[in-house]
């Protein structure tokens, strides 16, 4: 939930746009705020790095399996913040990795829409073996974390983990459909608005494409008429 489908409607909801909306710019000899902060951090060093679609996209990937099959998840469920940062990583990851996809906010580096696609396309199997990976293990993950609990109606520890496999397996799917189908209306949406533009920009003789293919048709004619003349 925290990792594929909050984040789905966080991104949609176009946080930053709407933070800069309500935010006023910064008279002259006053402190910067949310006008000026949002743009320059959007746009440092660091905001680039992390936001790399390559790099967003495996850290999406691998996070689940880093975490999980290996002793990480059970050291950190042993403490408050440690089970609050792994809470707040798939937020923040999930959220990192929509927004280049369907966000609304626009990304440092914008990707076409076919490469949105693949993207999604590509993190489907991967989130669905994580699942099956975890129905057909023997290991117990976090073993000793959950048997200090002594939760009395989980007697059988690999049988929870196999139903938490199948889960996750199931609804890790449903969220990425859903994605497509947002992905697909904006990419329809956003085909619909330059074909608007375009057929605008020609009525108004501004079609550049068609203006130089008119004036590629006018050199040729000319070439062919002067070699004609000689």
């Amino acid at each position: 939930t925290l990792n594929m489908f909050g984040p789905v409607l966080l991104v949609m909801g176009g946080p930053l746009t709407l933070a800069l909306r309500v935010s006023r710019p910064a008279k002259h000899g006053q402190l910067a705020g949310l006008r000026e902060w949002i743009p320059a951090t959007l746009h440092s060093r660091f905001a680039k790095l992390v936001t790399n679609p390559l790099l967003v996209f495996v850290v999406f990937i691998s996070s689940f399996y880093l975490l999980y099959f290996s002793s990480l998840f059970g050291y950190l469920m042993q403490f408050h913040w440690g089970h609050q940062a792994m809470n707040l990583h798939f937020v923040l990851v999930g959220y990192l990795f929509y927004w280049q996809v369907i966000g609304v906010d626009r990304p440092n580096r914008p990707l076409p829409h076919i490469a949105k696609l693949g993207f999604v396309f590509a993190a489907m199997p991967f989130h669905a073996f994580f699942g099956i990976a975890l129905m057909t293990s023997d290991a117990i993950i976090a073993e000793n974390f959950y048997h200090t609990l002594s939760v009395s109606w989980v007697t059988d520890l690999l049988h929870t983990q196999y139903v938490g496999g199948g889960i996750a397996w199931g609804s890790g799917e449903f969220p990425l459909l859903l994605v497509i189908l947002a992905l697909a209306a904006q990419w329809a949406r956003s085909d619909f608005r330059e074909a608007k533009r375009t057929d605008r920009s020609g009525d108004n003789g501004l079609d550049g494409e068609l203006a130089a293919y008119n004036a590629m048709l006018a050199s040729i004619a000319a070439r062919d008429q002067a070699e004609h003349d000689q």
